[in-house]
């Protein structure tokens, strides 16, 4: 490292290391630094606005934020009858490796995890090409290789929005199967924008047809990185520095390995939801005006009234909570948005508004 470049050592806690090549230019650095993210974290609450033409982060894939999301996690066997019989000890690996997530998520919202195994015997969804050693699809088949109608993946919460993760296991003939990205091997799993993810088990080059295989936690290791990784991308945690490197500034940061997400991509996490949900709240009871505006004598039930009475303070509620300094109150902020955006879209989803919606002249 050259003596006059600056190295910041970003921790998964909310702190950083930094060490400059003198100590007389501590406090500029510092101030440098601490101006870089604020602007960074300015920019991108900013670009959630409505009129932004452009987010941070892949906001495709971004799902909307709910209180609740239903986890499905399904090891699908893709031949079974003439394959291995396949099992897994779903349970300790969820301990091991995804209940740390989802315990940091739980204060703003809530993973309900399930697991479910399939086999399936039909026609794949897409044939994956030979090769002379095992089989490979390219990126181009990827969209098209969830095939959820015939796989038939049922939530047990059909009233939350359901993340899917899939770990599937190719038919012994196909194995080991890969994806090639320009003729590049990559990652063996991939990311399904607003659904969940996939990713490829190949079992050892020694099993049979007829063998029965039982996936260890140790086994599933990386498949479950894969699917921390898929869930992060869904509910939006970005995934770059809160500091970019440049040719004075060398940024370094610290995975949260244990955890699946560090303490300053939540509370990041925790802003771009208070923003959006905040922008929902308003927009819908906006909607809920223009609605009742639009239809002469319409009768606005007392409940509909008192939704809206409670979203409109939750709204104030949250105003109040950004503007005690010094003692903001984030988390407080964000639970009263996330209850006003819910109460306001109660109001307007309400069936007697609905049914207002589509036959006005009936009321």
């Amino acid at each position: 490292m050259g003596s006059d470049i600056t190295s910041v050592d970003v921790t998964p806690a909310r702190s950083a290391i930094v060490s400059v090549p003198h100590a007389a230019q501590a406090k500029d650095v510092l101030v440098k630094a601490i101006s870089a993210i604020v602007a960074d974290e300015e920019r991108s609450v900013r670009d959630l606005a409505p009129q932004a033409s452009k987010a941070i982060g892949n906001t495709h894939a971004v799902l909307k934020y709910a209180p609740e999301y239903a986890v499905t996690l399904t090891l699908l066997n893709e031949n079974p009858v003439d394959g291995a019989a396949v099992d897994w000890d779903i349970k300790q690996a969820v301990r091991m490796y995804l209940q740390p997530l989802v315990d940091e998520l739980r204060p703003f919202t809530r993973l309900s995890v399930s697991s479910q195994v399939l086999h399936h015997a039909g026609p794949p969804p897409v044939t994956a090409h030979k090769a002379d050693n095992g089989t490979y699809l390219t990126s181009d088949m990827l969209p098209h290789f969830v095939n959820s109608p015939s796989w038939n993946f049922a939530s047990v919460d059909p009233t939350s929005p359901m993340l899917n993760f899939v770990l599937f296991v190719p038919a012994l003939a196909s194995q080991p199967m890969r994806i090639l990205d320009s003729g590049i091997e990559r990652s063996s799993a991939f990311l399904v924008s607003q659904w969940g993810g996939v990713s490829i088990a190949n079992l050892p080059d020694t099993t049979r047809p007829g063998d029965k295989v039982v996936l260890s936690p140790e086994d599933m290791q990386k498949h479950m990185g894969y699917f921390i990784s898929q869930i992060r991308s869904l509910v939006g945690i970005r995934s770059n520095a809160p500091l970019a490197s440049s040719a004075q500034l060398q940024v370094r940061v610290r995975p949260a390995t244990a955890t699946g997400v560090s303490g300053w991509e939540l509370d990041a996490l925790m802003r771009r939801w208070l923003v959006r949900n905040r922008q929902t709240a308003i927009a819908t009871l906006q909607s809920l005006v223009r609605l009742v505006d639009s239809l002469q004598n319409m009768v606005v039930m007392d409940d509909i009234k008192e939704k809206v009475d409670r979203s409109l303070a939750a709204l104030y509620e949250t105003e109040n909570a950004l503007r005690r300094l010094p003692d903001l109150n984030y988390v407080h902020a964000f639970a009263s948005a996330a209850s006003a955006a819910s109460l306001a879209e109660s109001a307007f989803f309400d069936p007697s508004m609905v049914s207002m919606l589509y036959f006005p002249d009936q009321h």
